[in-house]
């Protein structure tokens, strides 16, 4: 409330001691979810536009169902049935690991893209209208996806494992573990301009960047490549030693609301930037 935030994407991830048990423990978090939005009243799950119009209208926070990999599927893909049920509405196939439906983007070097199960998966997620996240992916399974995909999709947020800084000033990132997020032309220009095409948004990361210039000069370079119908938030804050000075909590963020207005950008841009062009992609795809 205070970062003004009248929806966030909640996204089930399951850690690598999680896999083995992996349906139970997704059922577990979504029942978690389930359990604080009835416990709470300024909270809302959303599972169409208006009940995130409605939320914003009364007041509340409406939280999405979202998955960081699909792994919580177990290897049924009925399973994704029930999870739109209970309220998923986006899913990116991967994290960083490679699973039965992707090779994940620290897997790809192996050039590894979409598994057989995976493309079903695709197919079945375009069907029941749920948004496809190209979020971690490897890079062969990016474009796989992008060609088989019908529909807008996101990339919820500009991870330091899909686009990593090279510079040798912020190479290194707890502990040398990870590179600090950067999109970088030409590398990057491509993938950005794939997604502008398809319609779809690109989410801007804060967490792991220096401070909120750097962030800043993210959103501004892919406002330049896909225009400002395709650009929208993607904070992925996780802990304040990866917080940037002056973004360091989601409390911060009308902060970078009054620097891009600062630096010129319209009320237009800035309104599609804070959620609507997310509400575009999710009422095309959901269906309202």
């Amino acid at each position: 409330q205070e970062g003004r935030v009248t929806a966030q994407l909640c996204a089930v991830y399951l850690d690598d001691d999680w896999v083995n048990d992996a349906f139970r423990r997704g059922m577990e978090m979504v029942w978690n979810l389930h359990d604080q939005v009835r416990r709470t009243p300024e909270l809302v799950l959303a599972r169409t536009t208006q009940d995130i119009r409605a939320a914003k209208a009364e007041g509340k926070v409406a939280l999405i169902l979202t998955f960081e990999g699909c792994e919580a599927l177990g290897s049924d893909l009925r399973f994704l049935d029930l999870y739109h049920s209970l309220g998923l509405r986006s899913a990116s196939l991967t994290h960083t690991r490679r699973n039965i439906f992707a090779d994940g983007c620290w897997e790809a070097d192996n050039k590894g893209g979409l598994t057989q199960l995976g493309r079903t998966l695709v197919d079945r997620m375009e069907a029941l209208g749920i948004v496809i996240d190209l979020v971690h992916i490897a890079e062969s399974g990016f474009w796989e996806v992008l060609e088989r995909t019908e529909r807008p999709v996101i990339l919820s947020h500009t991870t330091p494992t899909m686009f990593p800084d090279t510079s040798s000033r912020d190479s290194a990132f707890m502990g040398g573990k990870l590179p600090r997020p950067r999109l970088e032309l030409p590398r990057d220009r491509a993938m950005l301009e794939a997604i502008a095409a398809n319609g779809g948004v690109l989410g801007l990361i804060h967490v792991a960047h220096v401070d909120i210039d750097s962030v800043v000069r993210d959103i501004e370079t892919a406002l330049e490549v896909m225009g400002p119908q395709h650009v929208g938030l993607g904070s992925d804050h996780f802990g304040l030693e990866a917080a940037p000075r002056g973004l360091e909590d989601i409390a911060a963020l009308p902060r970078l609301t009054e620097t891009l207005a600062a630096r010129g950008h319209s009320d237009e841009v800035l309104i599609g930037f804070l959620g609507g062009n997310y509400l575009r992609v999710f009422e095309e795809v959901w269906g309202g």
